[in-house]
């Protein structure tokens, strides 16, 4: 029997040690669990019942014990016995086998769990061993010091502080109330600091390790918590200077939070209001509510604006309802006269809608279509079969009627107009039963045009791919020459009006070409071309004046000139006289410039008794020489017999103010042509032929040789 409940009391040591959790102390004191165990006592039968002589009080015991020196089992106690004669029971404290035990002085019995001893709360394991250490005990912790007496009220082990409960000495965990300051520690009973979540429910221990409460800044941020609880609280509080904050889940709130339904903007807790942009967009946080966002149409300080379901104010169009707004870059939702992209539009100034229909503004009415474009020099429909005529302005100027035959216009009285009708700076022609004239048009013998809104036209007009030119008065359609600027165009009597262009066109006795833009490039006349050989050898300038002479229908022989009415000269006179013969080769300077060529042309003209006269027209532009061949007068004029740069300047002579000169090379021809798109000019050239020259080149070899030029006019 006493080897099985030996073998009993190790099995309640070894359990009670696996029991034991995290930071318990070694209460065994790291002897073998044999030690725990006395080795001088053996159970024995039971013989006869104590009684009050025997020095153990056990009670009514109805057993006989006999007692050995040491350790001994009786009833489930244990005792130690100093002595067996007489039995001499121990009590108060007992070291043995290293190891420390308390035998309670009233009974005798070894002490186990919590015991009380001399004033102090001790523990001691199964097997009796007074504890140091960590202790648990049913589900709680506890600490025995060095002298085994357990700890009450705050302990520091490692840095760490714990609280043992001074009416229990029971380690504490979670919040729990120390000397009048809430404290929180975890589950390990150690004392935290900082933040807590507990249930759902924030705390913060400051560094002492007592839980905040009221009002506490953190890190310099405010929070508030509850006076009683600690618990940090959330929504709106209102400090000790009047501050009032949004509290959230986590401390207060910065960015957007949705409170009661509504949006704030808040920073650090404190609800932002008026103008707030953030993330590429500006919201409007109303002061009157607390700084809550606003959407839809909005008054803000003084001016109207439009947000979003997002609160972002919106730029541009906005469609509310049904209505259109446009927001203007600051966001200012635009109020009367609003110009976009060319187009006119009227918002209401009292609503800022945007109108449609006929609108009555000041002293002028206008119609809006449906997508709120002021309509402009056309006609609308309005209510019904009503049509309304919108000037350039914008302002309604015609009103009519849309019949089978078109719009017929109503004056005032409800009448229908006819004839010619100014409105606006525009005319339009009614038919006598009051209908607008459109298309062409012939009035009293004149062709117009009238645009498909019923405006006579004006200045240049395409037409199936033709244009045609209506003077900018009248409306007529021009026919014949055109100068605009510096250019010139035809346009077509035979061909009703159409501009040339594109091509060459011979008009009375010149040949035009017209680039595709109809404007006026080229002409060309047909100047004859006689050859100076065989017979005048030297007589250019005479030959080319008879060339000239011909093209005006006078008929003359290539010698004629040069034998009977030109003059001739020598000692150097080239001016006004040839020096020398133009059928020789040899024999003075073999030349002349215009003075002498003009002289020979109007002794000829006044000869023939033509009314016509030779005129030298030297030092002119090239553009005047240009025109006089638009208008068909061919031009004789120097230049080289190779049809480049000249020679050296052999000969000059002083005349009316100007330095003649003769050029090596000198050659008289006939200008009859040039292409302004081709860069040439055509020749009558009595050496070479007809033939054509870079336009440049010529005109700048003629003006190099002192740019002499002779016309018939």
């Amino acid at each position: 029997m006493a080897r099985k409940k030996r073998i009993t009391l190790i099995l309640i040591i070894l359990s009670t040690l696996l029991l034991a959790g995290p930071g318990v102390v070694d209460i065994a004191n790291a002897e073998s669990i044999s030690s725990f165990i006395p080795t001088d006592f053996e159970q024995q039968s039971v013989s006869s019942t104590l009684n009050s002589s025997d020095s153990i009080n056990d009670g009514s015991a109805q057993e006989s014990v006999k007692w050995n020196q040491g350790w001994n089992s009786f009833d489930g106690n244990w005792f130690y016995v100093d002595s067996v004669n007489p039995v001499s029971p121990h009590s108060g404290w007992l070291y043995t086998n290293g190891a420390w035990y308390w035998l309670d002085p009233s009974t005798h019995a070894m002490a186990i769990g919590l015991h009380e001893c001399n004033g102090s709360a001790c523990w001691f394991d199964a097997s009796g061993a007074m504890a140091t250490g960590w202790v648990l005990d049913g589900g709680t912790w506890y600490y025995a010091t060095g002298s085994g007496a357990l700890a009450s009220g705050w302990l520091n082990l490692n840095g760490t502080w714990y609280w043992l409960d001074p009416s229990t000495h029971a380690m504490a965990t979670g919040l729990h109330e120390c000397n009048g300051s809430l404290y929180w520690f975890n589950a390990s009973g150690a004392m935290a600091t900082g933040w807590l979540l507990d249930g759902g429910t924030w705390y913060y221990a400051t560094g002492s390790g007592a839980l905040a409460r009221g009002p506490v800044s953190v890190g310099g941020v405010p929070y508030c918590f509850d006076a009683r609880t600690g618990a940090m609280l959330t929504g709106y509080q209102t400090d000790a200077q009047g501050v009032r904050r949004y509290f959230g889940s986590c401390g207060p709130l910065n960015g957007w939070g949705l409170v009661d339904g509504s949006w704030y903007w808040f920073a650090n807790g404190i609800a932002s209001t008026g103008w707030l942009y953030t993330g590429g967009s500006w919201y409007w946080l109303d002061p009157d509510a607390g700084g809550a966002m606003v959407t839809g149409l909005h008054a803000c300080n003084d001016s109207a604006y439009w947000f979003s379901a997002s609160g972002a104010m919106a730029t541009g169009w906005v469609l509310d309802g049904g209505t259109w707004y446009y927001a203007t870059g600051s966001g200012a939702l635009a109020s009367g006269w609003l110009s976009l992209s060319g187009a006119w539009y009227w918002l209401d100034p009292s609503t800022h809608a945007m109108t449609t229909g006929v609108q009555t503004i000041g002293s002028c009415e206008y119609i809006f279509n449906s997508t709120g474009k002021m309509m402009a020099n056309c006609w609308s429909n309005g209510d019904g079969s009503w049509m309304y005529h919108s000037s350039s302005s914008g302002a309604i100027d015609l009103k009519g009627i849309m019949t089978d035959s078109g719009i017929q216009l109503i004056d005032d009285d409800g009448n229908a107009r006819t004839g010619w009708i100014e409105s606006q700076g525009s005319r339009y022609y009614c038919s006598a039963n009051g209908v607008i004239l459109t298309g062409w048009q012939q009035i009293a013998g004149s062709w117009y045009y009238f645009n498909s809104d019923g405006r006579m036209a004006t200045g240049w007009l395409n037409d199936g791919g033709n244009w045609y030119w209506l003077d900018s008065a009248s409306g007529i359609m021009k026919t014949g020459w055109l100068s605009r600027g510096d250019t010139w165009y035809y346009l077509d009597a035979a061909r009703g009006g159409v501009m040339l262009s594109n091509g060459w066109y011979w008009i009375g006795s010149t040949d035009y070409k017209f680039s595709s833009s109809g404007a006026m490039v080229g002409a060309w006349v047909d100047v004859p071309c006689y050859s100076q050989y065989p017979e005048l050898p030297t007589g250019c300038e005479s030959v080319a004046l008879t060339n000239l002479l011909n093209y005006y229908g006078f008929g003359l022989g290539k010698t004629i000139i040069a034998d009977y009415y030109l003059p001739k000269g020598s000692n150097g006179n080239f001016v006004t006289a040839f020096d020398g013969n133009p059928r020789r080769s040899s024999g003075g300077l073999m030349g002349c410039v215009a003075p002498a060529i003009t002289i020979a042309g109007n002794n000829f003209l006044r000869a023939a008794g033509s009314g016509k006269q030779a005129k030298d027209v030297s030092f002119s532009s090239i553009s005047s020489i240009k025109n006089r061949l638009t208008c068909g007068q061919p031009v004789e004029m120097w230049n080289t017999e190779w049809g480049s740069w000249p020679g050296g300047r052999y000969a000059a002579r002083w005349y009316n103010g100007h330095s003649y000169g003769l050029w090596g090379g000198n050659h008289a021809v006939v200008l009859k042509g040039y292409d302004d798109e081709q860069g040439i000019v055509y020749l009558s050239d009595s050496i070479n032929g007809n033939v054509t020259r870079n336009a440049q080149v010529f005109f700048g070899t003629w003006q190099q040789m002192d740019s002499q030029a002779v016309v018939i006019e």
